[in-house]
């Protein structure tokens, strides 16, 4: 006599964790109480659908000089100034850094005109930045004298990535000794177009607070490529400048050309950026050179990462 030996094929469950074992349990005991109605009905009940995991977003960047420092969660690139003549973003809380200014304007007339600045910038809680300037100056066949103190304060608005082109208020007061003191204003926006990418746009209003009463709207622009990530940059600016003075006429000065970063060791940046008059009213040429040396990482030396937004796709 033969006997029937009625056999159980196992269910295999999907579900992930504890969910996925009760789940399991529970399938196998319905699969045991009933298997004949469980194989073969045309409407048998189909198991339930595997729940969806949150997606995991893995940046497509590998360069050092774009990943992200600090509470602010902005690209290293921005804690060293990247640009002669267009800032972006702040310093993260608690940097310290130091720079040397030499900026060289060779006129049509053939004269010149030799700029000094020495500036401490110091990045400060809640997306501030506060920087002080010593400011000398030597004219043609003149000897060097001290003009006066700068200084400057920023605002990011928000941490980076969270508004388009991440726009940073600026405000300055240049207290000149011998001349009419200057408050001047700029909107900042910066941000990376894709991977080795980085820009930079600026839009100001300077005016003299006596004298003359002088009035100049600018605007700036940059763009730079990294060559050797965190060693090597190349890129281009271009600053457009219209200047009026009480009872004299008005001037535009437009000037373009390279801009090159060498960054020698992890603390120390060199940035030169020759410029060179397109207009009646500019020099022929105007060039920059900064050497900059980090003093004190701050939360620069922590790693952060962005959101989702932010990241280079």
């Amino acid at each position: 006599m033969h006997h029937k030996v009625h056999t159980t094929k196992r269910r295999r469950c999907y579900l992930p964790g504890v969910v996925a074992q009760v789940a399991c349990a529970a399938v196998l005991l319905a699969g045991s109480a009933a298997p004949s109605r469980a194989q073969g009905t045309p409407d048998a009940k189909k198991p339930a659908a595997t729940p969806e995991l949150p997606a995991v977003t893995v940046s497509g960047s590998t360069l050092k000089e774009e990943r992200r420092v600090g509470k602010y969660r902005q690209p290293e690139w921005t804690t060293e100034r990247r640009f002669a003549e267009s800032r972006a973003y702040v310093l993260p809380n608690g940097m310290v850094e130091l720079e040397q200014w030499w900026r060289g304007t060779y006129k049509r007339d053939r004269s010149e005109a030799h700029r000094f600045l020495t500036e401490i910038a110091v990045g400060l809680p809640g997306r501030w930045q506060l920087d002080l300037y010593a400011h000398l100056e030597r004219e043609s066949g003149g000897n060097t004298h001290y003009i006066g103190e700068q200084v400057e304060a920023r605002y990011a608005l928000a941490d980076w990535g969270r508004i388009p082109a991440n726009p940073t208020l600026y405000l300055e007061w240049k207290n000149n000794h011998d001349a009419a003191h200057v408050l001047e204003g700029k909107l900042l926006l910066a941000d990376e177009v894709r991977r080795g990418w980085h820009w930079a746009a600026n839009f100001s209003f300077e005016e003299e607070m006596g004298g003359s009463r002088e009035i100049e709207r600018a605007i700036t622009f940059a763009v730079s490529k990294t060559v050797k990530d965190s060693k090597f940059g190349v890129g281009i600016e271009a600053v457009l400048e219209h200047v009026t003075a009480h009872g004299s006429s008005s001037e535009t000065a437009f000037l373009i050309g390279p801009s090159f970063q060498w960054r020698p060791t992890r603390t120390v940046h060199v940035d030169v950026v020759p410029l060179f008059g397109t207009t009646h009213d500019s020099p022929d040429s105007q060039i920059f050179v900064v050497l900059g040396v980090n003093l004190r990482q701050g939360e620069k030396g922590k790693d952060a990462e962005g959101p989702v937004s932010s990241r280079i796709r």
